[in-house]
């Protein structure tokens, strides 16, 4: 159902400060003053969607909608990226049932933990953990609203492996779920993958939405833990 991928499929990255100025740069140069002789990609890219909409009436067409981007791309060229920031917490409503953010920005510092500068102060963070890949949390109010990530699941050797699905398991605890609930969830996340290397897996629960698929063969894993949509 579309209330469901919405959940799912936020495309807004979380942006710490020195991505933010990485992309500024990219964006405008060295200087911050580029010049263009026409719109960036982003608006004309915009335009031809709402071009194609305008006889969309069943919404086949939706996915293409890149409109969020825009007040990035305004916040970029201002070097603001507080511009963001109602955004956001637009974008990352609800309560992933059961979970507080103690334990899981805790399970985050254990890598290289950094705020994101596009959400309002102490709501948004970034983890980079060596040997399992790259978190984000999102906090609303105070309240865990979304974990997503891309994890590396078949690291090399047994001992990369197990310590892989350790850290897994600990994060979805950390997430609010029961340890004995934990051992049934991921192998269920993980079956259609050991299946055929590719795989998605979407499972709903009391507490909220588990989705992981497949980026490569190499076991590289998209992870999203949302909250329930109804």
């Amino acid at each position: 159902p579309s209330d469901m991928h919405a959940v799912l499929f936020r495309r807004l990255p979380l942006l710490t400060r020195s991505e933010f100025d990485a992309m500024r740069v990219r964006l405008l140069g060295p200087s911050g003053t580029s010049v263009s002789t026409h719109d960036h990609n982003l608006i004309r890219a915009q335009n031809i969607y709402r071009h194609v909409r305008k006889d969309d009436k069943f919404g086949a067409y939706a996915f293409l909608d890149d409109d969020q981007f825009l007040p990035l791309l305004d916040a970029l060229m201002q070097n603001k990226p507080e511009l963001l920031h109602d955004l956001y917490r637009k974008n990352f409503t609800g309560e992933l049932g059961g979970a507080k953010a103690g334990p899981l920005v805790e399970f985050l510092s254990k890598g290289r933990l950094e705020p994101a500068v596009v959400c309002p102060e102490g709501e948004c963070y970034t983890s980079r953990m060596d040997g399992l890949g790259h978190l984000e949390l999102v906090l609303n109010s105070g309240k865990v609203a979304y974990v997503r990530g891309v994890l590396q699941i078949n690291r090399q050797g047994t001992e990369g492996y197990v310590g892989t699905v350790a850290a897994s398991l600990a994060l979805l605890v950390a997430a609010g779920f029961a340890a004995e609930e934990v051992l049934n969830l991921l192998p269920a996340l993980r079956e259609p993958a050991l299946r055929c290397n590719f795989g998605t897996a979407l499972i709903e629960t009391e507490k909220g939405i588990l989705y992981s698929s497949s980026l490569d063969e190499a076991g590289k894993t998209i992870l999203v833990i949302a909250p329930r949509t109804r």
